[in-house]
């Protein structure tokens, strides 16, 4: 689990992101990124009811995910605000997978030090 520091919770926070972030594509998921003042870059990742009716699935991807990003924290840029918006394709992926897509996309965005 990310810290509760490195944690996207608004809603005010993801409704930012989505309007002012910049896009990323990537086969798994989309990353929405914006520069923030702060000292510390958030996280969040949002899956829809669309990708699984199942909450367990939604829930198990979003574990994946968050875990990930977790271990990745002290290879990240500090000062930005990050949304992982999670595609259908990322149903059944398993951990490997899904970090390699993760560290892809967040090369791509330039978010790695």
């Amino acid at each position: 689990m990310l810290p509760a520091s490195s944690r996207l919770f608004k809603e005010s926070d993801f409704k930012r992101l989505a309007l002012k972030g910049r896009f990323t594509f990537g086969v798994l998921f989309n990353l929405k990124v914006l520069r923030n003042p702060e000292e510390v870059s958030c996280f969040g990742v949002v899956i829809s009811a669309k990708v699984s009716k199942k909450a367990t699935v939604r829930n198990l991807i979003k574990r994946r995910k968050t875990d990930a990003i977790r271990l990745m924290l002290p290879e990240l840029k500090i000062g930005f605000d990050a949304m992982l918006i999670v595609k259908k394709e990322a149903i059944g992926m398993n951990y490997k997978a899904i970090e390699a897509e993760i560290r892809k996309v967040f090369k791509k965005a330039g978010l790695f030090i």
